[in-house]
C-alpha cells in the first residue's frame, strides 16, 4: 500500500480494500471487485448502497442534504449511516458495514 492509498475494512467479512483518496465509497467497492447493490447508478436517488460506517466517518466527505434527504425519506438516517455514492473518501483508516448484492 501506497501513502495515496487508504485502507478500507469490510465487515462482516473482515475484507481489507485499498482506494484513492478522492473516489467515492462505491468505486472503491466496485474497483476492489466488492459487490454492493446500487440501483439507481450512483445518482442518490435509492438507498441500495447504503453503507454504516463504523470508525472513520470523519474520513468521509461531509453528508449534503440530498443524501440526508434521501436516507431520512427512506429510514435509514441512522448513526454511522452514508450512501455509498455520495461519500467521498478523504482519509483512512474506513471501516464499514455494508450490504452485498
Amino acid at each position: 500500500m501506497t501513502d495515496a492509498e487508504i485502507q478500507i475494512t469490510l465487515l462482516p467479512s473482515r475484507e481489507s480494500i485499498t482506494a484513492v483518496a478522492g473516489e467515492t465509497l462505491m468505486d472503491a467497492l466496485l474497483y476492489s471487485g466488492a459487490s454492493i447493490p446500487h440501483e439507481c447508478g450512483g445518482n442518490c436517488a435509492c438507498t441500495t448502497c447504503a453503507v454504516e460506517v463504523i470508525t472513520g466517518f470523519e474520513n468521509l466527505s461531509r453528508m449534503e442534504e440530498a443524501e440526508r434527504d434521501r436516507l431520512t425519506l427512506e429510514g435509514k438516517l441512522i448513526a454511522g449511516a452514508r450512501l455509498a455514492c455520495q461519500a467521498l473518501i478523504l482519509n483512512s483508516p474506513i471501516i464499514l458495514i455494508y450490504n452485498r448484492e
